[in-house]
């Protein structure tokens, strides 16, 4: 996502009221504040202190008529949801998807910050195969009719050699389909199947997270050939806007996808001349985000995503567990189909090593790709709590973090904003920005 300096703007309903019209004139402002409240343009309480504001007016002189307009304002979560109305800032709280299953107790594999006032859902979803032993997934969304959701991680194999494709298909691992770009993948696969029935306005282009995930690229090369493997790595990047009704109501989003491919050279065999040569075996690895909100509101909501974005953080020790346990079922499985191959032994094996070392690379690509994906979708610097030491890495976009002894952050960009002086509740020490 690129940046954008638009803040989500709220729209506040004019009124007119002539005294001789004034009932009616009531009826139906009334009728638009319930309006604004079911569309999500107006938060519960706006709505109510708009609603007593109507209530409790007096009609004006008979023969007057004016429209009272205020300025557009920035959403602000604050701790009972409300907008706090006094600066642009967001109150968040720390949310954790626990893997509860997986291993001998809980752990936690993911966390990020969200507003106070929103809702949130994790899970962790084990596979039956060899393509991915776990799915991490959430979905956050707020009363303001704005959502954000992981969507699971999809992993395809490819090779330029019919052999090996034969042998991929056979194991009935992942699907077997040629590399494609970021927007195919979109188009084809991801909101067919994810927004069946949206209407699907543009695939667009990200230029700066196109370039920061070429960089994440160049150094899995990098990794690879320190390991021995000779891979050549590119990655992709798009996202695909969208427009459709929700529970009745018009809404908007877009679905984000980046995606890392992996060519390994792999070793062939002619069946016909039993000659061998090489072939190009791909392992294609893409992660999707889904972003909503109400018509109108998308554009103007992109800071606000990509700041929730920018908190995500992949637990690792429980990656380094998941991969270790995917890797070992991995080189399991191949060597199952290799020993009940009645091909050459040699070229078999060969090849099955090749296939092997491609899952340990599409883990490994994945790996340091989710370790930095939030900052390749989002800046962000690093904090230090100077009461502890403790630090963190929260959105740049914003200048100023606080913390408190409920694990609670406020982000602002304002100068001056003091939580302790203008929420009147709890007790916030200021994160120090730490220089690099």
């Amino acid at each position: 996502m690129g940046k954008a300096r638009g803040a989500l703007t709220v729209l506040v309903i004019g009124m007119v009221s002539p005294c001789a019209f004034a009932a009616d004139k009531k009826t139906e402002q009334m009728k638009a504040l319930d309006n604004a409240l079911q569309a999500g343009v107006l938060t519960k309480e706006e709505y109510e202190a708009k609603k007593a504001a109507l209530l409790a007016s007096t009609p004006p002189a008979a023969s007057s008529s004016e429209t009272v307009s205020t300025q557009a304002k920035q959403q602000k979560p604050a701790a009972d949801g409300a907008n706090s109305g006094q600066a642009n800032y967001y109150r968040l709280k720390q949310v954790k998807v626990v893997d509860q299953h997986g291993f001998e107790k809980p752990i936690p594999a993911m966390s990020l910050l969200i507003p106070t006032d929103w809702q949130f859902q994790g899970n962790i979803k084990y596979l039956n195969g060899s393509c991915g032993l776990a799915q991490t997934t959430f979905r956050a969304s707020g009363p303001d009719g704005r959502s954000i959701e992981l969507l699971p991680e999809y992993n395809w194999v490819w090779s330029d050699d019919a052999f090996t494709i034969q042998a991929l298909q056979a194991q009935r691992g992942c699907d077997v389909m040629r590399p494609m770009s970021a927007a195919d993948l979109l188009r084809r696969v991801v909101v067919p199947k994810v927004r069946p029935g949206a209407r699907l306005v543009a695939v667009e282009p990200i230029p700066k997270i196109a370039k920061q995930m070429q960089e994440i690229a160049r150094r899995n090369e990098a990794m690879s050939a320190q390991a021995g493997l000779r891979a050549s790595v590119r990655s992709d990047v798009g996202r695909a806007r969208l427009q459709y009704t929700l529970n009745g109501q018009s809404v908007e989003g877009w679905v984000t996808a980046v995606t890392l491919t992996t060519a390994i050279p792999s070793p062939t065999l002619n069946m016909q001349t039993m000659q061998q040569g090489h072939a190009n075996y791909y392992t294609s690895w893409a992660q999707m985000f889904d972003l909503r909100t109400p018509s109108g509101q998308l554009d103007a909501s992109q800071k606000f995503f990509e700041m929730i974005a920018s908190t995500i953080r992949v637990d690792p020790d429980w990656q380094a567990r998941v991969s270790a346990v995917q890797n070992n079922i991995a080189a399991a499985n191949i060597k199952g189909a290799a020993d009940r191959s009645r091909i050459i032994s040699k070229s078999n094996a060969e090849i099955s090593n090749t296939i092997t070392k491609g899952y340990e690379e599409r883990s490994k690509s994945r790996d340091r790709a989710m370790q930095k994906y939030d900052q390749a979708l989002r800046g962000v610097e690093t904090y230090r709590n100077p009461n502890t030491g403790e630090t963190f890495e929260l959105s740049n976009e914003y200048g100023h973090a606080w913390i408190n002894g409920n694990n609670e952050y406020i982000l602002s960009d304002r100068e001056g904003f003091n939580p302790n002086v203008e929420l009147r509740q709890g007790n916030w020490t200021q994160l120090e920005r730490v220089k690099q």
